[in-house]
C-alpha cells in the first residue's frame, strides 16, 4: 500500500518463489477482491498454470 495523491494504491504481486521473479502484477485503488484474480490470470497466462498458489492470507 502506498499513498498517492491523497488516496491509497494497492499492489497485487505474483511472486514465483523460486527464483523470486514477478510473473504477475497490478494496482488497484481498493481492496476489493475483483482485482487479484485479473493479475492471476494473467500471470497464468503468460507463465502457466502453478503447481500450488499461496496468499499472504490478507483480505
Amino acid at each position: 500500500m502506498s499513498r498517492c495523491r491523497k488516496a491509497y494504491e494497492y499492489l497485487t504481486a505474483i511472486i514465483d518463489v523460486y527464483s523470486s521473479y514477478i510473473v504477475g502484477w497490478g494496482l488497484a485503488n481498493t481492496l476489493a477482491a475483483e482485482a487479484s484474480p485479473g493479475v492471476v490470470r494473467q500471470a497464468v497466462a503468460e507463465h502457466g498454470a502453478p503447481q500450488i498458489l499461496n496468499s499472504d492470507q490478507c483480505c
